[in-house]
């Protein structure tokens, strides 16, 4: 009986390798998919980075800025007397 179990237990080992196989080719297939889909994300994120650089250098504070406008007051003061003056 003892090459009978050996054989069985060899028949078993086979199964048992035959589904690891099986399984490894899924892991690399999945694994492949997972790689694919990263290097997508990367591209579309490194297209939102760039959008973003861009609508940044539109609305950044540099392009942004308000200048302020300074009249002078004499100017004001002169048109003031002008219009006592005229009353």
């Amino acid at each position: 009986m003892r090459a009978g179990d050996l054989e069985t237990r060899l028949s078993k080992a086979h199964v048992e390798l035959k589904k690891l196989r099986e399984q490894l080719v899924s892991a690399e297939a999945t694994k492949l998919e997972a790689e694919q889909a990263l290097a997508q994300a990367k591209k579309r994120e490194g297209v939102r980075r760039e959008e973003e650089k861009t609508e940044e250098s539109v609305t950044s504070s540099a392009t942004m800025d308000v200048f302020e406008v300074v009249v002078p007051t004499k100017l004001i003061y002169k048109e003031n007397e002008i219009d006592n003056d005229q009353k």
